[in-house]
């Protein structure tokens, strides 16, 4: 899918793939972007760029009047044979975008030097069960507090660990994997209705609330037809 990008004012933006792969390729003409790693933002000094992002990576990226063309796709399939498990960005060919995943991981393991963006590159052992956690059962109905409880410990502790480790609560993260899947069960034809309780929300007015929050449209904008 391909779609014009603007980010007119300074603005922080967290992503998480969820049980998807991702490919983008971006055409920068304006502003500038970033991803912010545990000590410092990478700035992207490339105007031509692609990433590759993996299962549930976590990343936060940064805008300065940002403007671009991205080309990019979300995959539910196995992983490209041969690519990483690390969320990369690197400078992209003059070449057009790929459009299969043989040709995506021939482009990624091909790239040369290549930008890790992930948010936690040394997560503590204690973070990287909350996220784990968290991506196992983002689709559930289950509160926090009880992913908490199966890890022992209590539900401040649960916080303040993906917190410090990811840049963002537990809650925010687990919104975010739950409206990229439901994007993508709207896109494959589910009904509206009933994705809203397949992605782990209670009730259809937090689902259109949290929807509407982190894309800034509605649900029917990705019903087929």
């Amino acid at each position: 899918m391909s779609e014009e990008i603007t980010v007119p004012v300074a603005h922080r933006a967290v992503m998480g793939t969820g049980p998807y792969w991702f490919f983008a390729r971006i055409e920068r003409d304006a502003g500038a972007i970033g991803c912010q790693r545990p000590d410092e933002v990478a700035w992207v000094p490339f105007d031509r760029f692609c990433w590759f992002l993996p299962p549930y990576s976590l990343v936060e990226l940064r805008f300065q009047e940002f403007h671009c063309v991205s080309t990019g796709v979300f995959c539910s399939g196995p992983l490209p044979e041969g690519v990483g498990n690390e969320p990369i960005l690197f400078e992209a060919p003059v070449d057009p975008s790929p459009e299969t995943p043989e040709a995506i991981a021939a482009l990624v393991v091909g790239a040369g030097k290549s930008i890790q963006i992930s948010r936690s590159q040394t997560p503590t052992a204690l973070g990287s069960a909350c996220k784990n956690v968290i991506d196992r059962h983002f689709d559930s109905a289950v509160p926090l507090s009880e992913l908490a409880q199966a890890l022992h410990v209590c539900p401040t502790q649960f916080s303040r660990a993906f917190k410090r480790d990811y840049g963002v609560p537990p809650r925010v993260y687990r919104h975010r994997l739950r409206v990229l899947h439901a994007i993508m069960k709207l896109l494959a034809g589910d009904k509206i209705a009933q994705v809203g309780f397949d992605v782990g929300f209670g009730d259809l007015s937090r689902f259109y609330k949290q929807f509407r929050a982190i894309t800034r449209t509605s649900p029917g904008t990705y019903v087929p037809g």
